[in-house]
């Protein structure tokens, strides 16, 4: 009897002692597993903020773009309408030019 008391205890203690490896080793991965999923959700926090600042990097970038693209449309239209000012005032010369010749013709073939 005093055998079979022994056999329990030692039974008892074995079983506790699994039961504390047990749950030292299943509660460390537990552990693991949920640092890893904070740390993944961390890392993937991270890379939405860089993607986020990225973007409004390319947002402000296409502003600019957009911005000086208006610019230099404006200052062609500015370019066209000096060119074709330059284009009207050399036919009214031209045609200045001609009247002077054509006066000088009269005014030479007169004095003969």
């Amino acid at each position: 009897m005093e055998q079979t008391k022994k056999m329990k205890e030692e039974t008892a203690v074995r079983r506790n002692y699994r039961d504390r490896v047990f749950r030292l080793v299943f509660g460390r991965e537990e552990a693991l597993l949920e640092l890893d999923k904070n740390t993944v959700q961390y890392m993937i926090d991270e890379m939405q903020e860089t993607i986020d600042s990225q973007q409004k990097q390319l947002e402000e970038k296409q502003e600019t773009i957009d911005s000086q693209q208006n610019q230099l449309e404006e200052k062609q239209e500015t370019i066209d309408s000096q060119k074709n000012q330059l284009e009207e005032t050399n036919r009214l010369l031209s045609q200045a030019l001609e009247k002077i010749k054509q006066l000088e013709n009269a005014v030479n073939g007169k004095q003969q």
